[in-house]
């Protein structure tokens, strides 16, 4: 799991009231998770797609991929679900308020720590696939900066 700690919070609620505290941070943090999720939503293109063929890890692996090949639980070439599969299944929510408000992204896909998972990507979705960690990397100053300019212009006033 992959996080981003804002600092300055706590100075931020201790000086103004709490509702007021709330108003300042609750837009970054909703803007922070869109960010994060728009990440992690994204399909690698079709053509980066590491090939499975001879990659059988186990007999009982390559006789579960020809039955369900033959009852129609999976068909070849892999057909993406778009919105009903994996890119749109990440959700976000923020709980809790003022100096105790924490934003969470995530999927109920029982598969996604495997595909999108830092530390627990299967080998044939890395490089293809970005993780958790890739879009904490790439958008935490974005983020960061958003919540100074935020808590910087609530401080202010």
């Amino acid at each position: 799991m992959s996080e981003i700690v804002i600092n300055g919070v706590e100075e931020l609620v201790s000086k103004l009231f709490a509702a007021t505290a709330d108003k300042t941070l609750r837009p970054p943090m909703n803007r922070s998770l869109f960010k994060l999720q728009a990440f992690m939503a994204k399909y690698p293109s079709k053509s980066s797609g590491k090939s499975m063929a001879g990659h059988w890890v186990s007999e009982k692996q390559r006789r579960w991929f020809f039955a369900a090949l033959h009852s129609g639980e999976i068909t070849v070439p892999y057909v993406r679900r778009g919105s009903a599969g994996l890119g749109g299944s990440w959700t976000s929510r923020v709980s809790g308020f003022a100096g105790d408000m924490t934003g969470l992204v995530g999927t109920n896909k029982s598969y996604a720590p495997m595909v999108q998972g830092a530390g627990r990507q299967m080998w044939m979705h890395e490089g293809n696939w970005q993780t958790d960690e890739d879009a904490v990397k790439k958008e935490r100053d974005g983020i960061v900066q958003d919540f100074a300019e935020s808590i910087e212009g609530a401080m202010s006033r």
